[in-house]
């Protein structure tokens, strides 16, 4: 595993600071609470049919687990590094090792 660049994990999910009469959309934050990103809930000024709360809260947890996610693909990636030196014997093995290694590189930025 290389050196990555992005905030250390844990990533957890939070509420935005707003009085508890609002409903805040959901903060995602570091261990020692630098805010990483914000999803929003819809609202009145913003509505869409396939869009909702339980959208954005699930949205929020994929995106507080991306740091441990990369992780766990890339240790799985190493673990099967002799598939993708034997790629014919088994596709579809070959397939998702190299599905692994794309993911890894957008989530890295290469």
């Amino acid at each position: 595993m290389t050196n990555t660049k992005h905030t250390p994990a844990p990533w957890n999910v939070g509420s935005t600071c707003m009085p508890k009469s609002v409903d805040s959309n959901y903060l995602i934050h570091s261990a020692n609470s630098i805010s990483i990103a914000e999803v929003y809930k819809p609202n009145d000024k913003f509505r869409c049919r396939e869009y909702n709360a339980d959208v954005s809260r699930a949205n929020a947890r994929l995106i507080a687990a991306a740091p441990e996610l990369l992780q766990a693909l890339e240790e799985i990636l190493i673990a099967f590094s002799d598939s993708i030196r034997l790629g014919g014997e088994n596709a579809e093995k070959y397939l998702a090792v190299q599905g692994a290694a794309l993911a890894i590189a957008k989530a890295k930025g290469e």
